[in-house]
């Protein structure tokens, strides 16, 4: 793994008005990843089929972005955070924007190799993550 990165677990799920929400969970290993996501998976598709939220996109990538921790009692009052997510292979960058308009423009400014998303989130970037 590149210096001063490390596995990020990534969860997108889709809200009801089609746009995207993420989540984001730093871990030590691939494999520590891939089982909390296989149980995170388990979770939302038996939530989805109740008729909640349903995964749009999920996978364990190497990121150097941090984030706060996630918590799923989070507080409505957090402010929204808005991110562009680039999938490219086993990796991600996370890219904060001030607002879901920008990050579809810079989506649109900017193709990228590999998969781009705008979603939003209630976590925060860390600072000198890098």
């Amino acid at each position: 793994m590149p210096l001063n990165t490390h596995v990020l677990m990534i969860v997108m799920t889709t809200l009801a008005g089609g746009d995207l929400s993420a989540a984001f969970v730093g871990t030590e290993t691939l494999p520590e990843c891939r089982e909390r996501l296989e149980r995170v998976r388990l979770i939302i598709n038996d939530g989805a089929a109740k008729g909640g939220p349903r995964i749009a996109g999920s996978g364990c990538f190497t990121s150097a972005e941090r984030f706060s921790d996630f918590s799923h009692g989070q507080s409505n009052d957090e402010p929204i955070q808005h991110y562009r997510i680039v999938l490219s292979g086993e990796n991600a960058a996370v890219i904060r924007h001030d607002g879901a308009e920008a990050c579809r423009r810079a989506i649109a400014a900017a193709p990228a190799a590999g998969e781009q998303h705008c979603a939003q989130s209630r976590q925060t970037l860390r600072e000198n993550a890098r």
